[in-house]
């Protein structure tokens, strides 16, 4: 090598060419482990926000809720049975029949008359005492705000600006309030409720599946002669055996008692009054009842018909079922006004729910509403009551049923404001933002009957009661 020259190097570089597949697929791999791995962290943050957002929502949701660890305690009647304050626990030495008692009014004699048999001497005593139940108080706002007919609400008190009162909303804004002859109305038109507005405040008169020990009293329900040897008793009910369509029906009608404190017999035959168990030691003249429902579950066979009476006055309206033709019939007065397919809700052992309220005929099958009838009739004036023995029947004909879990209730009677079953009207239509509420244990209930003005403000309104889901009414 000369002096003048510097070595050299060569670089040998591979050729250019087509990458492998292997290399390649490694790299989009790698490039797509990437996306998932980023994307997956974004939806984890995604869903981290959503569940603090829903924690903060709850949290929020949760304070607004008065008494849910302490509860807040029911005082006073007012509300009774849906709502007790302090009140005495019964359980019936005759029939076994479980019912409350105030126990800041008792009776004098300590002794309480059971409101399903009428067994007088039902003792008070410390044992069955028990302190008024526990509530919440929704305090949300879209709920404590919400102007919604019948929903029970805990507002402030205008007879004591520190107190609370638990009512029912009654009357909304341009509403003029009345009752007549029990019934609620509003601006001059009556207000019936569904049938989930009755069953909440329905009152329960009479349940077969509790029978006085007493053997010598009549039966409640009465298996007329025509047909008394098609219906026999059976354990919590009576069974109709098949008989041929042309022996007619076949008619077990129900009989009700008294019930109530006093020189006469018990079991003396009466219409259903407005008694109110729950208030023993007020004395005071009682009300016919006529909107009175029954309840019961029914075992029907193919074949035949099925008719469910009520009585309101001397109008008799029927629900037929024909098991025959697949039709539901409804009559009054024998008069048809509504045929209709037979519910596929009639399987098996299927719970029934029929009677009148507030001037119509509802009928429900497992808690379904398949009948809501409205119907007009003149006022009824407030009289003494009338011999009414038989407001409800059940009645068979061609087929075979069972009938079990029978059991009697009746509507609120609403009574004006010194209780007494006058015609009542508010002094005037409710202003904006007013509701006008009630309680519904209406004999002892200080409302808007009595409140210095008919109308409270919305304001005033601090939240909707219910009881805790988790803890059962004692």
């Amino acid at each position: 090598m000369k002096p003048d020259e510097s070595p050299t190097r060569t670089l040998e570089v591979a050729p250019a060419g087509p990458v492998s597949a292997p290399a390649a697929a490694a790299a989009l791999e790698g490039q797509s482990t990437e996306r998932r791995a980023a994307r997956h962290a974004q939806l984890k943050w995604l869903v981290a926000g959503v569940m603090a957002g829903l924690l903060i929502f709850a949290a929020v949701r949760v304070w607004f809720v008065q008494g849910l660890f302490g509860g807040v305690r029911i005082e006073g009647p007012s509300m009774a049975p849906g709502f007790l304050g302090a009140h005495y626990r019964l359980i019936c030495e005759d029939c076994q029949f479980p019912f409350a008692c105030d126990a800041d009014d008792p009776p004098a004699s300590r002794e309480a008359v059971c409101p399903n048999c009428g067994y007088l001497h039902n003792a008070l005593d410390e044992s069955s005492l028990r302190p008024g139940q526990t509530v919440l108080i929704d305090r949300w706002p879209p709920v404590a705000s919400g102007t919604v007919r019948n929903r029970i609400v805990a507002a402030q008190d205008p007879l004591d600006p520190q107190g609370l009162v638990i009512k029912r909303i009654a009357a909304l804004p341009g509403e003029r309030l009345e009752i007549r002859a029990g019934d609620l109305h509003v601006n001059g038109r009556i207000l019936r409720k569904t049938f989930g507005q009755l069953r909440q405040v329905r009152l329960l008169v009479h349940d077969h599946q509790y029978q006085p020990q007493t053997r010598d009293l009549p039966e409640r329900w009465e298996r007329l002669a025509a047909g008394h040897a098609r219906w026999q008793p059976i354990a919590g009910g009576y069974r109709h055996s098949a008989a041929p369509p042309e022996a007619g029906f076949a008619w077990l009608r129900y009989d009700h008692w008294r019930c109530t404190a006093g020189p006469t017999p018990r079991a003396k035959r009466s219409p259903i009054l407005d008694n109110d168990s729950y208030n023993q030691a007020p004395s005071r003249e009682l009300n016919e009842v006529r909107d009175v429902q029954l309840s019961l579950r029914l075992l029907a066979h193919p074949g035949g018909q099925i008719a469910l009476a009520a009585l309101d006055g001397e109008r008799r309206f029927e629900v037929i079922f024909d098991f025959d033709a697949i039709e539901l019939t409804l009559t009054d007065d024998g008069r048809e006004v509504l045929r209709q397919p037979l519910p596929l809700l009639l399987i098996g052992r299927s719970q029934i729910d029929f009677g009148l309220c507030d001037r119509q005929v509802l009928l429900a099958i497992d808690g379904r509403t398949v009948i809501a009838q409205s119907y007009e009739s003149p006022p009824r004036a407030a009289t003494p009551p009338t011999e009414l023995p038989y407001p409800l029947a059940i009645g068979v004909r061609g087929g075979s049923a069972e009938v079990t879990e029978l059991r009697i209730w009746r509507d609120v009677y609403y009574l004006d404001p010194v209780g007494l079953p006058r015609p009542w009207r508010a002094e005037r239509t409710l202003p904006d933002w007013h509701l006008a509420l009630l309680g519904d244990n209406t004999p002892v209930s200080i409302d808007s009957r009595q409140w210095p003005a008919v109308g409270v403000p919305v304001g005033s309104i601090r939240g909707a009661v219910l009881h805790p889901f988790w803890r059962r009414p004692e």
